[in-house]
């Protein structure tokens, strides 16, 4: 039986703490808003990300997932896969970053979707310890991010003029992407989308899935499932946040939901109070 632990630190605003004992588990296709970051203790796990070389994960190795990056995850034998993660918001990694660089070079970018550090894999699962115990004052626990964030970012990560621009037609889906992000809650047909783009509904999708990893419904579909999660932590019910996020029953929320994350809305509202 697959076990998935989350845990928030009233001491470090932004952060989100999770630990997972996986046996047999095949996630969708997803993005998250916050940075992932983790650390895998046992076994293997199957992550199928844009990078393509970098298809799987074994003890040592550092999952560093930027926000908005389309991955999945899955068992690859019967042994499952045991990791930590640390789900830290864009804002606080931003700040870090205008510390240890030139203000101008904006937010800072994981250049690689896996990365092997045995300083950053020792300081993650003592810093992970540390906060499911409670056994470090509220300075020391702030430090202690601190000083991992900083080691990461100055030795991982690369700014945003640095990287290739891969798609040409980057504008015309921002257009699309910003649609979505301001009518998330509504009914959106791939017409609508497609008039915003002023492409065929065929060429945006293809486009679109391309750019992104996942076609417009999809990327709709995790913009939900993310906004949900933050409505959760309000402790407000599943069949509320359902209807507020735009999914159309409860039962499809919680489908979507248990793929998302690996548990129901429910017993992650319970984990996180």
């Amino acid at each position: 039986m697959n076990q998935v632990d989350f845990h928030i630190d009233k001491d470090l605003d932004g952060v989100e703490i999770m630990s997972a004992n996986i046996k047999s588990y095949k996630s969708q296709a997803h993005i998250h808003d916050e940075y992932a970051i983790g650390v895998m203790e046992y076994g293997i796990q199957g992550y199928d990300s844009k990078h393509k070389r970098d298809k799987y994960m074994i003890k040592g190795d550092i999952p560093v997932v930027n926000p908005q990056t389309i991955h999945n995850s899955e068992n690859l034998d019967d042994h499952g896969f045991i990791y930590i993660m640390f789900y830290i918001k864009p804002e606080l990694i931003n700040n870090i970053g205008q510390e240890v660089f030139d203000k101008n070079k904006g937010n800072p970018k994981f250049s690689q979707f896996a990365i092997r550090d045995t300083y950053v894999e020792k300081h993650l699962i003592n810093l992970h310890t540390v906060l499911r115990n409670n056994t470090f004052d509220c300075i020391q626990k702030q430090n202690y991010l601190y000083e991992v964030l900083v080691y990461l970012i100055k030795n991982h990560t690369i700014s945003h003029q640095d990287i290739i621009r891969e798609h040409k037609d980057r504008k015309t889906l921002n257009k699309v992407e910003e649609y979505l992000h301001d009518n998330y809650t509504k009914k959106i047909e791939l017409k609508e989308l497609a008039e915003i783009a002023e492409l065929s509904p065929y060429h945006l999708n293809r486009m679109f899935a391309k750019a992104n990893g996942i076609p417009p419904h999809q990327y709709l579909i995790n913009l939900r499932l993310n906004k949900a999660r933050k409505l959760l932590k309000r402790m407000k019910t599943s069949t509320e946040i359902a209807y507020e996020v735009g999914f159309y029953d409860q039962s499809h929320f919680i489908r979507n939901f248990k793929l998302f994350l690996g548990i129901t809305p429910k017993q992650y509202q319970k984990q996180i109070r």
